[in-house]
């Protein structure tokens, strides 16, 4: 009898994490693209990409005389595209679409809940008992995202760009600014721009580790960065909750995506906010692979739900 096995794609602002696992859960491969989000890919670089990716993986399951059966996506993506490239390769997949929220919260098998989505950009989804979802943010590099890593960049670079023009002492800030942008003074970083007058909005969140890295050196400016947002974050919640039926009692908090790696020089003034805001809540470790619970999603909605494939 072939084994049967799944893929888990989760695609994102700044990369994207596809599995190959077992139905069972273990995962028997893992691969790392570039962005997946429809703002920043060029589509012919991306087939490209995703084409080895996918390729490397069909290796594994014929090392294991095994038949990709079913696919669970998630997070923003061109979703016709993908599922294109999917079936090249994978000629019987079955492919499923869950929210980025659904993934978050079945890393630890809960159904109902909050869910905050802290990576390139930022989103909130609230899913009640019932199936509803609430959602806030989630509204790009140019309208919202605030608490994001490209929203925390965008704040670095801006104070390192003020501080260069007021000529005062170069801070820890600009000399990371000049570093991980390879430029020689602050003002070479609008030469990365593209004609659009924007650097690609990935290079611009990848900075934010730069950002955590001083936070955790004591640098202020950095903490100050990354108090600022958490409030966001935690707005962001109190957002969301307000508005479904959650409000007055106790829900499940799961956070998930890059800008949790700041640990608790985010995570605390989103707390204290949500305290603020007499927001009441149950807070579980932040989700560092989000696409393992995109396998569980998937499990459990063929097991409880029959699962109605998407063609």
């Amino acid at each position: 009898m072939i084994e049967e096995l799944w893929i888990a794609f989760e695609g994102g602002g700044t990369k994207t994490r596809v599995l190959l696992a077992k139905p069972s859960g273990e995962v028997l491969a893992r691969e790392v693209g570039t962005s997946a989000s429809p703002l920043y890919i060029h589509p012919e670089k991306f087939t490209q990409d995703i084409s080895l990716l996918l390729q490397r993986l069909r290796d594994v399951a014929d090392q294991y005389q095994a038949c990709v059966t079913t696919a669970a996506l998630t997070a923003p993506m061109d979703v016709t595209l993908v599922e294109s490239l999917l079936r090249q390769f994978f000629p019987q997949v079955h492919i499923f679409r869950f929210r980025e929220g659904e993934a978050a919260l079945s890393t630890y098998d809960l159904r109902a809940g909050c869910a905050l989505i802290a990576g390139t950009g930022s989103s909130c989804y609230v899913i009640e008992e019932n199936g509803n979802c609430v959602m806030s943010g989630g509204l790009g590099p140019q309208f919202g995202d605030e608490g994001s890593a490209y929203w925390i960049s965008r704040e670095a670079i801006a104070y390192a760009l003020r501080t260069a023009l007021n000529k005062r002492t170069p801070t820890r800030l600009e000399q990371r600014l000049l570093n991980y942008f390879e430029i020689d003074v602050p003002y070479e970083v609008f030469g990365l721009c593209r004609g659009n007058g924007f650097i690609p909005a990935p290079r611009v969140a990848g900075f934010a580790k730069e950002v955590f890295d001083l936070a955790e050196m004591g640098d202020e400016v950095a903490c100050d960065i990354c108090r600022r947002a958490g409030i966001a974050l935690g707005n962001l919640v109190s957002d969301a909750v307000s508005r479904s039926n959650f409000v007055g009692r106790p829900f499940p908090l799961v956070l998930a995506g890059g800008v949790f790696h700041a640990g608790k020089w985010v995570i605390q003034p989103l707390e204290n906010t949500l305290q603020k805001n007499a927001t009441i809540y149950s807070l579980y470790p932040p989700v560092t692979e989000p696409a393992e619970g995109l396998i569980k999603a998937l499990r459990y909605k063929l097991l409880h739900e029959g699962g109605a494939r998407v063609s």
